[in-house]
């Protein structure tokens, strides 16, 4: 058995709110914001009921990635759009056109960043 006090300093480990102790709805031993570790672990089971999860699991995740491969392909298949305005840019060696950011290669990755000129950092969206 714990003494009372090692007990307390153990709950106390669990807590994750900085609030004053409130009642929490789902265990009234435990103040709000607190949890025990028991709460929060799955349950304990056989090592071939682990397995027949885990493979069960894995099933979902070879589909979840099959998934994903196939809507990047798609992604990847879309149609392009045919840039016919004059873009200018400008950057550390003066204005540059949007043909030329590409200088000979095929693509050209953009990231679009806003920045107001009188704002002290861009914005962090």
């Amino acid at each position: 058995m714990h003494d009372s006090a090692a007990s307390s300093e153990s709950q106390k480990r669990w807590r994750t709110s900085a609030t004053p102790p409130r009642s929490n709805p789902t265990n009234p031993e435990l103040t709000e914001g607190e949890t025990r570790m028991t709460e929060t672990l799955p349950e304990v089971v056989t090592e071939s009921d682990w397995l027949i999860a885990r493979k069960a699991l894995l099933e979902r995740e070879k589909q979840l990635t099959k998934l994903k491969d196939a809507v990047n392909a798609e992604r990847r298949r879309l149609p392009m759009v045919r840039i016919d305005k004059d873009y200018v840019f400008t950057g550390p060696h003066g204005q540059v056109s949007l043909l030329d950011l590409f200088d000979g290669r095929k693509q050209l990755v953009m990231h679009h960043l806003m920045f107001a000129p009188d704002w002290a950092a861009a914005c962090p969206s």
